[in-house]
């Protein structure tokens, strides 16, 4: 029976179903009714027997092709295409929660489902086990089933494409639990028939590989795995059931991206070893052109040589390293383009992402953005999931549906057992028309203000510097501590007439359409300053009115040339009065300034007073914090904490405290390395 099975395997990739169906119909079916035929010719008749002989051996086939494939019958009929997008509001919305959130799964939309295979459930410890099974997301009911039983072991990051029909997996790591740790076997999964079949056997050894698909084969190369420094590769023709080598690689990458351009593999990242050293001092990219089976390596790109994704949009790549340098290659022209830095505050995080047809979707550390090849810039796009209460923890694992992208997410602040429905969410982001705009038809998220001005002197930049109130100064420091390109955001609040003075915040978005909807109540502003031109009343969001103690709380909005300025105010009433008491307005240089008068005063405490300061980063998570304070010390530095976790300086003769924050060789650098000159008082 085995000879036999392999004799007719051929028919598994016959594509003619009509011959097929005939000859089972006159090999089972009732004999036909006799009708006069004409007398035949010797051709005919020895055409005649030949399609006796051919019905026969036909007859044959299909019987011993049914023995060998009991599970086997006629394909059924694709299920109709599922459009979410043309179901979906614009925007985010929530769709039924996964029955897990895998990282490291295989995923693919095949047009109505989304399938997920493999892969763990993180729950922070990092020791998880890789499953051997998946799920399937139904886009017409919105309905999760499982996938049948594979005849594969348990895995993450293999190797995976969508042909259309199947979804292929070959390769894998298995969590580190056996040995060797990583997988060179295979299978297909049919969601048509839910079956699946084993892939022969490749002609490269066991890895946890790069992979694309390139519309008719599965290139897979390299490998993820440190100190490997593997440079071969293979692909996979569905059609023929085959594998073929192909040339080995020039460069060695293992943390990176792997995309099809239409006619190249791009392969992008660094090869890294334990400790994170790079061979490279940057990012570098190799491609694989599969018809002539060569490989060019790309020009030198200026973006880290650490964690890196990047996806292919509208005929370039586009690259974002663990520093949030992002960049853009062009294929035609050989030739990368800077492109302005993701805006977002640093954390000890890998970027991820997936292109649509239209934008590329990326998560850090559970913050969301998108990249608009139209605006040509990346923008926030903080997804909708709730704060747990410790603010800890989603973990964000996106995956394309068509235009659409699906994000199964997961609280994994718990232990495994304690995971429950609430803890798991899947929501998805249907892009507007505009991606840059939100309902209230404004800028969703200020650019860092990255001054300029900057001179070089010798192996130092000497940064011009204007803070809130006016005092001026010039930031020295290193060149590769490159602090500028961190973006600098100034604070400040203002002190009422009242004893003791209330103190009430100025909030400054690097966008004169910024949007303002994460401060305010509302889509539209209650009133306006009738005394000043142009200066709107909104009221405060209950977040706000909560934090700042201000069941009345109203903003003025101010628009500058470059900034969003909001100015909190106690009630309504008083806006006439503090609009007339404050000047805000912007240098030749970009950075805003407040004046006061009158009933009110800026605030001149230090930290949580609300300085003035600048940070250097953002308010949020700054690197550098400079307060205009009196401290000891003279200049130089002041404290480095063993921890590591910050340090501070004094600077500008005893005018300026700095606080500093990161690692403690990121500290070091900063205390040993900044100074400041040229300070000036208003």
């Amino acid at each position: 029976m085995a000879e036999l099975k392999d004799r007719f395997a051929f028919a598994d990739e016959i594509e003619t179903v009509d011959l097929w169906t005939e000859a089972r119909r006159r090999a089972i079916g009732p004999e036909a009714s006799h009708v006069s035929l004409p007398a035949w010719s010797p051709a005919w008749r020895r055409l005649g027997t030949g399609i006796v002989a051919f019905t026969v051996f036909a007859a044959a086939a299909v019987f011993a092709w049914d023995l060998s494939h009991p599970e086997l019958g006629p394909r059924p009929r694709p299920a109709p295409a599922v459009d979410l997008s043309a179901e979906l509001p614009e925007g985010w919305s929530e769709l039924p929660a996964p029955p897990e959130v895998r990282s490291g799964a295989a995923t693919a939309w095949t047009g109505s489902q989304l399938l997920v295979w493999g892969g763990y459930e993180f729950t922070g410890s990092g020791d998880e086990d890789p499953s051997g099974d998946g799920f399937a997301f139904e886009g017409g009911t919105r309905t999760w089933g499982v996938l049948p039983d594979s005849p594969l072991s348990g895995r993450s990051d293999m190797a995976s494409a969508w042909t259309g029909e199947e979804l292929l997996i070959w390769g894998g790591f298995d969590g580190g639990f056996r040995e060797p740790p990583y997988l060179d076997d295979g299978a297909a999964f049919d969601p048509l028939t839910g079956t699946w079949r084993r892939l022969p056997a490749a002609p490269i050894g066991a890895r946890s590989p790069f992979s694309v698909w390139t519309g008719q084969e599965m290139i897979v190369w390299g490998s993820t795995q440190r100190f490997a420094a593997l440079l071969d590769g293979a692909a996979y023709n569905p059609t023929t059931n085959t594998w073929r080598t192909i040339a080995d690689g020039p460069i060695d990458i293992t943390d990176g991206s792997a995309v099809w351009t239409g006619r190249e593999m791009i392969v992008f990242g660094a090869a890294l070893d334990g400790n994170n050293d790079s061979d490279t001092p940057t990012a570098v990219g190799a491609a694989y052109d599969p018809q002539a089976d060569v490989w060019r390596e790309l020009p030198p790109s200026e973006l880290s040589p650490q964690a890196h994704t990047a996806e292919f949009l509208n005929g370039e790549l586009i690259a974002w390293d663990y520093e949030h340098g992002t960049a853009a290659y062009d294929p035609a022209t050989n030739e990368w383009r800077v492109l302005p830095r993701v805006p977002l505050s640093f954390a000890e995080c890998g970027p991820s992402s997936v292109a649509t047809a239209q934008l590329v979707f990326g998560n850090y550390c559970g913050q969301t953005v998108v990249f608009s090849a139209e605006e040509d810039a990346w923008h926030r796009e903080p997804i909708p999931a709730p704060e747990a209460e410790d603010g800890c923890c989603w973990i964000h694992e996106p995956a394309v549906a068509g235009d659409i992208v699906l994000v199964p997410s997961l609280l994994y602040d718990e232990p495994p057992e304690r995971i429950g429905v609430s803890d798991r969410r899947m929501f998805a982001y249907n892009p507007p028309a505009v991606v840059r705009t939100d309902a209230m038809g404004e800028v969703l998220d200020p650019e860092p203000f990255i001054p300029q001005g900057a001179e070089r002197d010798g192996n130092l930049l000497r940064l011009p510097v204007v803070f809130p109130d006016g005092t001026e100064a010039t930031l020295v420091y290193p060149i590769p501590l490159d602090l500028a390109s961190l973006g600098i955001q100034p604070e400040v609040s203002y002190l009422w007439k009242d004893d003791p003075p209330p103190r009430f915040p100025i909030v400054f978005l690097h966008d004169p359409q910024a949007s303002v909807a994460e401060f305010v109540d509302g889509t539209q502003p209650v009133g306006a300053v009738n005394s000043w031109v142009g200066i709107e009343i909104w009221r405060m969001s209950d977040d706000w009115s909560d934090r700042r103690l201000l069941p009345r709380g109203h903003w003025l909005r101010y628009d500058l040339e470059s900034w969003t300025v909001l100015v909190a105010v106690e009630r309504p009433e008083q806006a006439e009065e503090i609009a007339r008491s404050l000047l805000i307005r912007e240098t030749e240089a970009g950075f805003p300034v407040v004046e006061t008068s009158g009933p009110i005063a800026l605030s001149h405490e230090s930290g949580e007073g609300e300085g003035p300061m600048l940070a250097v980063g953002s308010t949020l998570d700054p690197s550098v914090l400079l307060s205009i304070e009196r401290c000891t010390g003279g200049s130089g530095v002041d404290e480095v904490l063993d921890s590591g976790a910050y340090g501070s300086a004094c600077l500008a003769n005893g005018h300026i405290s700095a606080t500093i924050y990161g690692n403690a060789s990121t500290v070091e650098a900063i205390a040993q390395g900044l100074r400041i000159d040229d300070f000036t008082s208003p």
